[in-house]
């Protein structure tokens, strides 16, 4: 009976744990997605057409750090792939989710003179986010 009770209770601190939104979660991954994602919808832009016509100018700090996590992708991706270590997958999504909360709270996208800069760097990190996501099995969201 006491396996059972301690059973049920590892099973549901393991549930928290998923599903919590603060710390290396996927959980934490997926909400950067889906606030990416809503970016997008307030600000309605033509994404396909300020791919052809800006250029993604990263002068703050955070705006810097995460350019600098997206492009560190295709390196990840090949580490996982020689060394035969998957997990280097999800910690690289857990620093690129880490990296664009902190860009998102100290650098604004709406409204910014950055703005089509920025929502070109929100959508590079979507796109990373997107790919790591589907390559660990899982299904990125619109909204949670």
């Amino acid at each position: 009976m006491a396996i059972i009770v301690s059973s049920c209770i590892i099973i549901i601190s393991l549930l928290s744990d998923i599903t919590d939104f603060e710390g290396n979660t996927a959980a934490f991954v997926c909400y950067a997605y889906v606030r990416i994602q809503s970016i997008k919808r307030k600000i309605a832009a033509d994404i396909p057409h300020l791919q052809t016509s800006t250029q993604i100018v990263l002068t703050a700090p955070e705006e810097i750090d995460l350019g600098l996590q997206v492009l560190q992708f295709n390196d990840t991706l090949n580490s996982c792939l020689q060394e035969l270590l998957p997990n280097r997958l999800t910690d690289y999504l857990f620093h690129l989710a880490e990296k664009f909360h902190v860009f998102f709270h100290n650098c604004r996208v709406d409204g910014a003179a950055e703005q089509n800069s920025r929502i070109l760097l929100c959508e590079a990190t979507a796109q990373v986010l997107a790919q790591g996501l589907q390559l660990l099995g899982l299904r990125p969201l619109g909204r949670m």
